[in-house]
């Protein structure tokens, strides 16, 4: 079965995907070569959908349109009523109706589509994906708040990364648990790097224990 939606740029919409993962975001355009729709969430946040994986689509809001000039008052013969088009809800009962079957969704564009660069909407959510996974790269797992918070403070000044449970500052200095002066080592003689992360282990663990003391 295919079902034809006429849509303009602009709609506001929610589509539930084959996998059943729900997007939501603003029609921001339609390629019928590449059968693909963007979406836009946010002014930071693009999202390139494969309509072929598109289950179903719900309307959360149309865009605002310009008011219709007045008809001048020689115009005397009322042109004759169009056929309304299938509403939204309309087209959802037809399908809960219907035998079950693969759908495929048919896009029409009311409006005309300015040039979109999808290069840089894919760099765009290229860029938030890295970072996402830097982010949870930078959480350890199975760690302590405290262990944490020391990270935190020593990768603000040098390059660290989680080994295990253990904190690998500058590829050179490693901090075990509790995460302590004591239980910092380095792997180079005269290592400068390990002073200076003792420093940072030493403020750190002050601010735990005056906020643990209400100070």
């Amino acid at each position: 079965m295919t079902t034809t939606i006429d849509w303009t740029i602009g709609h506001k919409i929610r589509v539930t995907t084959t996998a059943l993962t729900e997007i939501s975001g603003s029609v921001y355009c339609y390629d019928p070569l590449s059968q693909t729709v963007t979406l836009e969430e946010s002014p930071q946040k693009f999202r390139i959908v494969r309509t072929p994986f598109i289950k179903s689509v719900v309307v959360l809001e149309k865009p605002k349109s310009t008011p219709a000039s007045t008809p001048s008052p020689a115009a005397t013969t009322p042109a004759p009523a169009a056929k309304p088009k299938n509403s939204w809800s309309e087209i959802a009962r037809a399908k809960k109706d219907a035998p079950p079957a693969v759908s495929t969704l048919a896009f029409e564009s009311n409006s005309p589509v300015g040039f979109v660069d999808l290069d840089a909407v894919k760099k765009r959510e290229g860029d938030q994906v890295n970072q996402e996974m830097r982010k949870q790269a930078n959480k350890g797992v199975g760690v302590t708040e405290q262990g944490q918070e020391i990270y935190d403070a020593i990768a603000k000044t040098l390059p660290c990364r989680w080994d295990g449970k253990s904190i690998l500052a500058v590829e050179e200095v490693q901090i075990d648990p509790p995460y302590n002066t004591l239980s910092c080592k380095a792997n180079k003689p005269n290592s400068q790097a390990l002073a200076h992360v003792k420093k940072i282990i030493e403020a750190t663990w002050k601010k735990i224990d005056e906020r643990a003391k209400g100070g």
